[in-house]
């Protein structure tokens, strides 16, 4: 045994050399500045060396010596003071050697970069463990301590506290079942330490690397290669960073079954995980007030699993703000969720914003938003897709788009100033859009089969949000429904409760049904069907439910094309020319071309105007109309066709009917009380009859049917009747 005790120098260098190949134990101990302690070591041994001042360097070398392996070593290594370095080298690659282990403690509190410690530890072997302590605790000093560790073989350890300000950390693991242990600041200090910086490289199988980073504008990277690896990072201060730096990555893991949790505290926390394999999961929590908090995760690879959650607390402490989410998975089973919540209050700036891309089969993401201004987009491609956006409060955005089969997606925003977007091209589609309230707009467009959407909206924009055109202006609220791609088992509902709604259904091939329900102020309309079973029911419900100066509404007020097409519509409203310019009236348009037509029009307010084109093949018509200045148009060509217009007064008042029907079996009936009525009918061709019945002021009638069967009955009664018949031609 050899003991070395040394006294005060300004520059001692110390070198003890021990290839004797037993044990052999070294303890040095040393005080004042600028001192140099070596040691070196072959076999089974234990160095203690102390240093209490500036300056000092000691070193530790146990290493193999031909035939002797270096294991069971015991490297302890003590400073105190300020800009010091300790480095302890230990190897051990002997098979069933005994595992070595190296214990750095630097205790300085210097209060500069010029003052800072370095421990610097290097293993090679199995088992070993590195522990190295920098820093006073209880001290604010102690400042930008570096340590760098490196262990080759399997089931090491390396276990680094670092206490105090701008402290950095290397910590590289080569081998299996590795644990790395990490810790920068004071505990249950999370605010009063910053600048640090650590940076794990794991590369093999089972290894576990766990951060714990206190303060404030800390920086944090993980880079895992191998299998089963598990990266867990915890920031609880404020503006850190997980990443960036080193290629915009703070964890890094390539392989299968890998998992990556990170935890943020506090405001403007940057996070950034990569993970290439199968099997993957990454949980980023972001709390806090969580102010300019990004989150950044991406996947390639199988089953993939990511959860990203900012969460702040609600007013007065709260709200978070200008908070980011972005996900990127590629592979097959992709889940994603991400959360955003506690934003409200004021001030209304929390600018919101998730984006998920999944590539694959299986996918399933979920995006939850609470607060100012946000903003979701999901875009999901090819098989099993699911998406739902759930966004509450203010300038809510949300945009999914799905290719694939077997897609569904569900959005609600409850909301203000909101738009929500989906795109399926696909097969097995559904979506449902819900949104109440405020300046609402919602589009789904669904290509391939069996699709379905539903969108309901409550109560949105005023009534002079309508200023013509084709289309409403963009601050009305309106709902677009439409789904093509040569179609199968299309339906779509649309649901809209309020004021200045608009809505359009667009629907091409296979049983196609189609329902929209308005129930408010200023609501227009449209719905397009062509081929096959075709259904469709309009009820609108308020104050200028169509208007005819529109050239949308000159085209479309339900046009059906082809096979079994059917049509209800219910209007019940009224027409106050206060705030639009021009011939604005209640209305509806029917245009229903071949196959068992059938339409039912019923209307009822001050200002009502149906028309009605059929063409084609067993065609019925039934219009019903009770208000002021009703007026109804019904052209019918083609076999089997009836008519049916019935006025129903009440209290009538300008009231007209038209009806032309050209082509066999036709039949019409016109029913009018009221005043100033006026009917006319023209028919053409066989079994063709029509009965006129008008009671009160100023009736006229006008009958003129073609050739075959023709029976006509006209009844008026009242003032300054005049009916005109003329048959066979």
């Amino acid at each position: 045994m050899k003991k070395f005790v040394l006294g005060s120098a300004s520059v001692i260098a110390l070198a003890i050399s021990a290839p004797a190949f037993g044990q052999s134990v070294s303890n040095v101990d040393q005080a004042g500045n600028s001192n140099a302690a070596t040691v070196t070591q072959t076999g089974t041994n234990d160095s203690d060396i102390d240093q209490t001042g500036d300056n000092n360097t000691a070193t530790v070398e146990q290493e193999t010596f031909g035939a002797f392996g270096a294991s069971g070593n015991n490297a302890d290594i003590i400073q105190t003071g300020n800009f010091n370095t300790a480095t302890a080298e230990q190897e051990n690659g002997v098979p069933g050697s005994i595992a070595n282990q190296a214990t750095i403690t630097q205790n300085g509190d210097g209060t500069s970069t010029g003052e800072a410690n370095t421990a610097i530890a290097r293993q090679s072997g199995n088992d070993n463990t590195t522990t190295i302590d920098q820093g006073v605790a209880g001290l604010g000093t102690g400042n930008s301590n570096t340590a760098d560790t490196r262990q080759t073989g399997s089931a090491n350890m390396i276990d680094v506290a670092q206490i105090n300000d701008g402290a950095a950390a290397t910590l590289r693991q080569t081998g299996e079942g590795n644990t790395s242990i990490s810790s920068q600041g004071r505990p249950n200090a999370a605010s009063t330490t910053s600048g640090q910086e650590l940076v794990v490289f794991q590369n093999g199988a089972d290894n576990t690397s766990d951060i714990d980073q206190r303060g404030s504008g800390n920086y944090a990277s993980v880079f895992q290669s191998g299998e089963r690896n598990t990266s867990t990072i915890r920031q609880p201060g404020a503006d850190n960073n997980i990443g960036v730096e080193l290629a915009s990555i703070g964890v890094n893991q390539v392989g299968a079954d890998n998992t990556s949790t990170v935890t943020q505290g506090a405001n403007n926390g940057l996070v950034n995980v990569n993970q290439t394999g199968d099997e993957l999961t990454s949980t980023v929590t972001q709390t806090g007030r969580a102010n300019n908090s990004v989150a950044s995760v991406n996947q390639s690879g199988t089953r993939n699993t990511s959860t990203i959650l900012q969460d702040a607390p609600p007013p007065p402490t709260g709200p978070g703000r200008e908070m980011t989410a972005n996900l990127t998975q590629s592979g097959s089973d992709n889940v994603s969720d991400i959360t955003q919540t506690n934003t409200l209050g004021a001030p209304a700036v929390s600018g919101n914003f998730a984006s998920v891309t999944q590539s694959g089969t299986f996918q399933t993401s979920t995006v939850e938003q609470d607060g100012h201004e946000n903003d979701a987009t999901v875009n999901q491609s090819n098989t099993g897709n699911e998406s739902e956006v759930v966004q509450t409060g203010n300038a809510n955005f949300a945009e999914v788009t799905q290719s694939g089969s077997d897609s569904t997606s569900t959005i609600s925003q409850q909301s203000n100033e909101s738009w929500a977007r989906v795109n399926q091209a696909a097969s097995n589609s559904s979506s449902s859009i819900t949104q109440t309230a405020n300046g609402q707009n919602a589009l789904v467009l669904q290509g391939g089969s069996d699709q379905t959407a539903v969108i309901r909206q409550s109560a949105g924009a005023g009534v002079l949000g309508i200023i013509g055109g084709d289309l409403p202006d963009s601050g009305i609220s309106w709902a677009r429904i439409e789904q093509t791609a040569a179609g199968s088992g299309n339906s779509s509902t649309i649901d809209q409760e309020g004021l200045s709604n608009f809505a359009l259904t667009r629907q091409v091939g296979n049983r196609n049904s189609s329902t929209i329900l308005q129930d408010g102020n200023a609501n227009l309309l449209g719905i397009f069907q062509s081929g096959d079973d075709n259904r469709s029911n309009v009820t609108q419900s308020g104050l200028r439910t169509n208007f005819s100066n529109l050239s949308f509404l000159a085209n479309v007020g339900v046009q059906q094309t082809g096979d079994r097409n059917q049509s209800d519509v219910v209007q019940t409203g009224d027409y106050l020319d206060t705030a639009f310019v021009g011939n604005i009236e209640n209305t509806f348009r029917v245009l229903q071309s071949g196959d068992d037509n059938t339409s039912t029009i019923d209307q009822s307010g001050l200002n009502p105007e149906a028309r009605l084109l059929q063409a084609g093949n067993f065609n019925t018509s039934d219009i019903d109309q009770a208000g002021t200045e009703n007026r109804a148009f019904v052209d019918q060509i083609g076999s089997g066709n009836s008519s049916f217009v019935d006025q129903l007064d009440p209290a009538g008042v300008n009231n007209f009917a038209d009806v032309d029907q050209t082509g066999d079996d036709g039949l019409s009936e016109v029913l009018q009380t009221g005043s100033n009525n006026t009917a006319t009918l023209a028919q053409g061709g066989s079994d063709n009859e029509s009965f006129i019945t008008q009671a009160g002021t100023g009736n006229t009638a006008t009958v003129t049917q073609g050739s075959m069967m023709n029976v006509s009955t006209i009844d008026q009664n009242g003032i300054g009747n005049s009916a005109i018949v003329s048959q066979g031609m």
